[in-house]
């Protein structure tokens, strides 16, 4: 009976134990995988020695370059003038016409009938002079007479009194940059009725500060972007200075860098469009890593380094940033990759796992 019992006590503790580890593997099968460690994915790339540019960030204009003035030789009204500031042209198009003054075409006409008088007079004078009715002196006279006459008619036909309606041509192709009278002024001969530049080859003025004026010079390379538009942060207008102006603006009180525009990328913009512009203005030779890299916190410029599948935080300190690459210093191994992207969710010692790799 109690060789019974004890077989019986040592069964139920046997299925007992066989109860609980099938329970407890069970658990362990169910359990979220979620508890495990956090893996981040992340980019890396080797540090390396190169030359990192240094740049300055401004902002410019597009406006037309070689601007002139476009003018009648002669007085009148303006009775054709459609043009607005902005408006491009062909060359060969015609601008504005001009009417001749009313006062100087009756002078003109005036001055036609003087004319006739005088050479009627000289006329006469030759045939009394021939008939020892006049004197050498009275012939003389009456052909000084006819000279005198035809100066002023000359004078009157180049003021616009003996032709009809004069235009203005434009000598290239160009774009309008400033009007000054209106359809139906009078103008004097010589005014300036339009300011025009050429459209062939615009031009970009760009703002700097005047303290970083010695540090530009004519052929600082400079890339530029429309600031409206499309992104096109990969595609820059590359160009070079061609002149940095002595004087400072008084509007933006910023010295101007000019640089032009050629004929193949004119087409992308216009006059009167802004553009942010950045200018090298010199280099070093540097540990460099992509703009993104670099962190900061209340403790500092820092960068993620792996080793052994974790992420370790390293503390670097900037030394030059061009917008798209950061010279650091403290960066002690240079053979562990440094962490460009999907570094903002890192910890330190946190595992991670390249998406390139």
């Amino acid at each position: 009976m109690k060789h019974s019992i004890g077989w019986g006590l040592a069964a139920l503790v046997v299925a007992a134990a066989g109860l609980g580890l099938w329970w407890k593997q069970r658990t362990s099968a169910d359990a979220p995988a979620g508890t495990a460690a956090p893996v981040a994915t992340i980019r890396s790339e080797l540090p390396r020695v190169q030359d990192v540019a240094e740049t300055l960030s401004a902002v410019g204009e597009v406006g037309a370059g070689q601007a002139t003035g476009l003018s009648f030789a002669r007085a009148g009204q303006i009775t054709e003038l459609s043009l607005v500031v902005g408006d491009r042209f062909a060359k060969g198009a015609v601008l504005a016409a001009l009417a001749p003054d009313p006062a100087v075409k009756q002078a003109y006409q005036a001055a036609v009938d003087a004319v006739g008088l005088a050479r009627r007079e000289r006329d006469r004078q030759q045939e009394l002079l021939a008939a020892h009715l006049a004197t050498r002196s009275q012939a003389d006279a009456a052909g000084k007479a006819l000279l005198d006459a035809q100066g002023a008619l000359k004078a009157l036909d180049e003021q616009g009194g003996g032709r009809g309606t004069s235009r203005l041509v434009a000598p290239f192709d160009g774009v309008v940059t400033a009007v000054s009278p209106l359809q139906g002024d009078r103008v004097q001969a010589g005014a300036a009725v339009l300011q025009v530049g050429r459209a062939d080859v615009l031009r970009v003025l760009i703002g700097i500060e005047p303290s970083d004026r010695a540090r530009v010079h004519a052929g600082t390379r400079v890339s530029v972007w429309p600031v409206a538009g499309p992104a096109v942060e990969s595609r820059p207008i590359e160009l070079a200075v061609a002149q940095v102006q002595d004087a400072v603006d008084p509007k933006t009180q910023l010295v101007n860098v000019v640089a032009l525009l050629p004929r193949a990328v004119a087409a992308r913009v216009a006059p009167g469009m802004k553009v942010r512009a950045r200018l090298q203005v010199g280099s070093m030779s540097a540990v460099a890593v992509p703009r993104d890299a670099v962190l900061a916190d209340e403790k500092g410029d820092y960068v993620f380094q792996v080793a052994g599948g974790k992420a370790h935080r390293v503390a670097v300190t900037k030394t030059l940033d061009n917008g798209s690459l950061t010279a650091i210093a403290g960066l002690r191994d240079m053979t562990l990759p440094v962490v460009t992207q999907g570094n903002y969710e890192l910890e330190d010692g946190m595992a991670v796992k390249d998406a390139a790799k």
